[in-house]
């Protein structure tokens, strides 16, 4: 989809200019020196509560933004791969821009058309849904980002079992095959999006092709033979794990 105008939004100073970038979008800008040069400040986090600082609420990043505005020609996009940090996990956010005097710039729209069901795929009765893990240990404490393998937290727990009663549920034990990443966070919400009379029936295959590219040391998997004992009866008779090395996961720089 083209770049559209980038929304303009009144702000707490009315001799500044907001630009208001949707979580997943990019702010493209005309002249990136100029940009960067009169913003006065950039914040992302939770789209109710802008400009609030805090865990769960939302940051500064002026800072970065700046650079990254120089950096990325291609635009500065809401997200925590570009911004190094997710403040408000779980919740909708925005990136807000205020600069000094106007600047020429436009909010880049990639969407994917989505599905609600199975059925509605346009290749129905044939097709691929990607499933990402539920909430892990990294997702609510930066910190544990350098902590490999972490699994799912309480409420991840929670979250997969919700979503086994659901669609996500009925799609991975109506699958011909479900193939899972062999981290802790990838098993355990495959083993709890399959419970049900059914789930047995379904097969499913371990490999580290489907495993996150290393952006930190939360990408790091566990040896093979440190892995297994820890893993239930149901996810050791899963398929794939007699081809799979002892170290099987991504080097930094590298797909696994």
């Amino acid at each position: 989809m083209d770049p559209r105008v980038a929304e303009i939004s009144p702000c707490d100073a009315p001799d500044l200019q907001r630009v208001i970038c949707p979580e997943g979008q990019r702010a493209i800008f005309e002249a990136p020196e100029e940009a960067s040069e009169r913003l006065v400040r950039a914040w992302f986090g939770d789209k109710d509560l802008p400009l609030e600082v805090g865990p769960g609420l939302g940051m500064d990043c002026s800072d970065l933004v700046r650079q990254r505005i120089l950096k990325f020609r291609q635009g500065v996009q809401a997200s925590r791969a570009c911004l190094k940090e997710d403040p408000a996990p779980g919740k909708g956010k925005v990136l807000i821009f205020d600069f000094c005097r106007p600047v020429s710039c436009s909010i880049s729209e990639k969407r994917l058309t989505t599905h609600s069901r199975a059925e509605d795929v346009v290749s129905f009765p044939e097709w691929v849904a990607f499933v990402r893990h539920a909430q892990a240990l990294h997702n609510v404490d930066e910190a544990l980002t350098q902590q490999r393998d972490n699994p799912l937290t309480p409420f991840g727990r929670e979250q997969a079992a919700a979503a086994s009663v659901g669609e996500s549920g009925k799609a991975l034990r109506s699958a011909e095959l479900v193939v899972t990443s062999p981290l802790h966070r990838a098993l355990e919400t495959t083993a709890l999006l399959l419970q049900g009379e059914d789930a047995a029936e379904v097969p499913v295959l371990v490999s580290p092709l489907v495993a996150e590219r290393w952006s930190a040391p939360c990408d790091e998997g566990t040896a093979k033979s440190e892995l297994l004992p820890k893993l239930s009866q149901q996810m050791r008779s899963w398929e794939g794990w007699d081809a799979m090395p002892e170290e099987w996961w991504a080097e930094p720089g590298r797909l696994a």
